[in-house]
């Protein structure tokens, strides 16, 4: 089960349930330039393990192993989820639900930091450094049976990510001085990246975003005879789960409005472990909406979830003493791969009365460029 502070990230796990939560995949990437071994196909333990220091000062030592398949974990969010379009999600509350159900072509591997691959069989950094050539893997298929191509990778960076009517915050994070990638179709299986420049992060940042499926999608993604984008409306919160076509390791199987979601596992992720067993090992990926951080703290102790996130030394301090006596354990992974910043309020609006709700001094000094 897990609990993060702001600054470090505090794992409690419920002991009956830690062999269905430590499977991990464990292929190799070279961040700098090749790739060239293909990942196995079956690889859920780590031959590395990663020593953490928990909140005592002592150091706690992580290995994944193999896990059995079954069962289904729990854990809680405060807020409902606003989407299940993985480009239109803006908020922890959605991104968190549908970052188990979209991967890309390669992820960062949390425990060693490293770039490996996901979708990806291989890839290669051409002496320019402004030149990706990424392999993608054969026989991936989407949720429904559908293979997964170049054609789907294009699109996406393409026609959705670098689409101006399509309001995502991906396409800012992608930009190189302000100019997107060039993102162009090799062969059905491999797709080539070109930056304006010499950019280290984009084999990290810009090869990692999620891939959606072109044959659910593209027709989409054009503006309609009244001049809408109909994108913007797919994966609402009404949505049918089966519409909601996906490549991770879990699919949307139902959405009650202010109680849960439920995923279950997609049998169609290409994941396996050492034995060939189908990953996830988990049937169902459950998040219940809760009131507030109290009542997780409660649900937790009442052995309803098996995770949340810790806020700081308060929640440790109430849950320590019974570590023992309910059952679980609290690991300190180390620092927290998120990111906190602050943004100015530069809005020059004015409520009902006239006056402007930024302090107009304040506002002007946030404005100011030079």
């Amino acid at each position: 089960m897990h609990l993060l502070s702001n600054g470090k990230k505090l794992l409690i796990a419920g002991l009956a349930c830690s062999v269905l939560l430590s499977a991990c995949p464990g292929e190799e990437g070279d961040e700098e330039n090749k790739n060239t071994n293909p990942s196995p196909a079956a690889n859920a333990s780590s031959t590395e393990s990663s020593k953490t220091t928990n909140p005592t000062g002592s150091k706690t030592e992580y290995r994944p192993v193999a896990g059995k398949p079954g069962g289904r974990r729990t854990i809680t969010s405060f807020s409902p989820p606003k989407t299940f379009n993985v480009y239109l999600a803006a908020e922890t509350s959605s991104t968190d639900i549908v970052g188990q159900m979209y991967v890309g072509l390669v992820y960062t591997d949390p425990f060693t930091t490293e770039v490996k691959p996901e979708l990806a069989e291989s890839w290669e950094v051409k002496p320019d450094k402004m030149t990706y050539i990424v392999k993608m893997k054969k026989g991936l298929v989407w949720s429904d049976g559908q293979p997964i191509t170049a054609d789907d990778v294009v699109f996406t960076y393409n026609d959705i990510i670098n689409n101006p009517d399509i309001p995502t915050n991906s396409r800012d994070g992608l930009l190189v001085e302000g100019v997107f990638p060039k993102v162009e179709k090799v062969d059905e299986l491999t797709v080539k990246f070109v930056t304006p420049k010499p950019f280290v992060p984009f084999l990290r940042n810009g090869i990692g975003s999620a891939i959606v499926p072109k044959h659910i999608l593209g027709s989409l993604v054009k503006k309609d005879a009244s001049g809408k984008i109909q994108f913007n409306q797919w994966g609402s919160l009404g949505s049918d789960p089966k519409t909601i076509v996906c490549n991770g390791p879990f699919k949307l199987k139902e959405y009650v409005p202010g109680q849960r979601v439920i995923l279950t596992k997609n049998d169609k992720y290409w994941r396996k472990d050492e034995q060939g067993l189908q990953l996830p090992y988990l049937n169902d990926y459950v998040t219940e909406i809760v009131k507030d951080q109290e009542v997780e703290v409660i649900k937790f102790k009442a052995k309803e979830t098996d995770a949340f996130f810790l806020r700081g030394g308060q929640d440790y301090e109430i849950l320590k003493p019974e570590e023992e006596k309910l059952n679980f354990k609290i690991y300190n992974l180390g620092p927290d791969d998120g990111t906190l910043f602050i943004m100015f309020n530069m809005s020059t609006a004015k409520n009902d009365k006239g006056k402007q709700v930024v302090n107009p001094i304040k506002s002007e000094w946030f404005r100011n460029v030079k």
